[in-house]
């Protein structure tokens, strides 16, 4: 599949680039409103305990190359840490760029 129709495993690739880190969990919802369509993505990554996680705190202040959709939001909604390492989750919103 084209990276262009593919806006959630783009995004997982950009979310891992970002630190060493495992992706355990990988989801994609269809999303419309009036005006836009796109999907809802959440993933869950773990990080080895040592690793720091502080980069994913400020998503919603970096820029995503995402040909063909926009990230019109994105977060860290949870994390916990403990003996196997920090377990991340991220919810994002994707909306096709016209």
């Amino acid at each position: 599949m084209a990276a262009h129709r593919d806006p959630h495993g783009r995004l997982a690739r950009v979310l891992l680039a970002m630190r060493p880190a495992e992706l355990v969990e990988s989801v994609e919802r269809p999303w419309a409103s009036a005006t836009f369509s796109g999907a809802r993505h959440r993933y869950v990554l773990l990080l080895d305990s040592n690793e720091d996680d502080s980069c994913y705190s400020r998503l919603d202040e970096q820029e995503f190359d995402l040909p063909g959709h926009i990230v019109a939001d994105i977060a860290l909604t949870s994390h916990h840490h403990d003996n196997s390492g920090c377990r991340l989750v991220i919810e994002a919103l994707t909306v096709v760029d016209a």
